[in-house]
């Protein structure tokens, strides 16, 4: 669950302090928002990410630049204040049709595709909410995909209003000096109330780990790695779907890996079927739909959303497997679509992998265990409440 920041408040078990660098990195990402030229065309709200990161000192050069300074790219050589961190920034934007948009996490991420080796050290994001709003679906399962995001990185995120005096946007983050391009600087534009020298943000500090659990054995490997894998652990399949205790969850899932197995391409040697059971005890499949264009793909969870919107009972077990029995939780878009369509009560059976920046837990089979969960479980939201945070 995510947790609220308290800088200046006492400390507690679940309202840990955001650092002083913390809070500038915050009001730097509010200042690069709010410096944008205009806003995404459709839904007119602006997302801005910064992200965080080391290069390995060998990756440094001490050719034609100063000692100890990188190469970077020119559209990723931004630095803090003091030169001593450096981050790309990221944001999102939208094409006429909804589900084409590109947040601003993914935006800022795919640049790093430049750097040869890199580690993420923090992830930054603000929005024009007066509410902390952590990275959507895609997004998380996109940071989660990347070996070099560890999965305790902190993330952070930070309303744009002072709840105490209601400043907001250029009002509170504007730079005092105007001929300074977007900087961090410890102070806000402009002091709180009237004997209220900080202003007081609701924040939000989490994980990559926390936003999105329960990933596919598979998240952070190649295909090739991936096909491995599914292959070595084919061949102990049968024993472990012994460990279902459910009638219902065995055939579901051997009714997904006939959907899988039937549906073998040339374009990804991954391929994915779903099983569903209603109250009635109906039960739908179907299969992954694979696309040249991989992020065209329809996924199989996703297509049986018109069986769960369309049928009298509700859905009560899901199952998503590929070929060789590995059962995966759904993907960004289906976890969306149970979530968000009151469907946060269906059981979905997984394989729990333990998660490890190495990605060692991965391929130890012997610790994985096949479990139900359900579907609310899969999609960890801000909590209901966000402290104030002086700052």
């Amino acid at each position: 669950m995510e947790t609220a920041a308290t800088l200046g408040a006492p400390p507690s078990d679940k309202a840990p302090e955001l650092s002083d660098e913390d809070w500038k990195d915050l009001v730097l990402a509010h200042r690069y928002r709010i410096a944008l030229p205009s806003k995404p065309r459709q839904s007119s709200f602006r997302v801005l990410a910064l992200i965080f990161y080391d290069i390995p000192k060998d990756d440094y050069s001490t050719n034609d630049t100063p000692k100890g300074q990188p190469i970077l790219p020119p559209w990723i050589a931004q630095t803090t204040a003091d030169g001593q961190r450096n981050f790309v920034v990221g944001t999102n934007d939208e094409p006429g049709f909804m589900g084409g948009a590109i947040c601003a996490e993914r935006a800022a991420l795919v640049q790093f595709r430049f750097l040869p080796s890199y580690t993420v050290t923090k992830i930054v994001i603000s929005t024009d909410s007066v509410d902390p709003i952590t990275p959507g679906l895609l997004c998380r399962e996109f940071l989660a995909g990347h070996p070099t995001v560890p999965w305790d990185v902190p993330v952070i995120t930070g309303g744009s209003s002072c709840m105490e005096c209601h400043k907001k946007d250029a009002d509170l983050f504007a730079e005092q000096d105007k001929d300074r391009v977007v900087d961090a600087c410890s102070t806000f534009s402009a002091p709180c109330a009237e004997g209220r020298p900080e202003h007081s943000l609701r924040a939000l500090k989490t994980s990559i780990r926390e936003l999105y659990p329960y990933p596919s054995p598979y998240t952070r490997l190649t295909a090739d790695q991936s096909k491995a894998l599914g292959e070595q652990y084919s061949a102990r399949a049968t024993a472990d779907f012994d460990t279902l205790e459910e009638a219902d969850s065995k055939r579901l899932l051997e009714l997904a890996i006939l959907e899988a197995k039937s549906n073998i391409s040339d374009l990804h040697p991954i391929q994915f079927g779903a099983a569903a059971i209603f109250e009635d005890g109906t039960i739908v499949t179907t299969r992954q739909a694979s696309a040249l264009e991989y992020g065209c793909t329809l996924d199989a969870v996703s297509q049986l959303a018109p069986h769960f919107e369309e049928q009298d009972s509700a859905p009560v077990l899901l199952v998503q497997a590929d070929q060789f029995g590995i059962a995966h939780a759904p993907f960004a878009d289906a976890r969306a679509f149970l979530t968000e369509h009151d469907f946060e009560n269906c059981q979905i059976v997984v394989h729990d992998a333990p998660v490890s920046d190495n990605d060692e837990g991965v391929f130890d089979i012997d610790r994985w265990t096949l479990k139900e969960v359900f579907a609310s479980e899969l999609a960890s939201k801000p909590p209901s409440w966000t402290e104030g945070t002086e700052r």
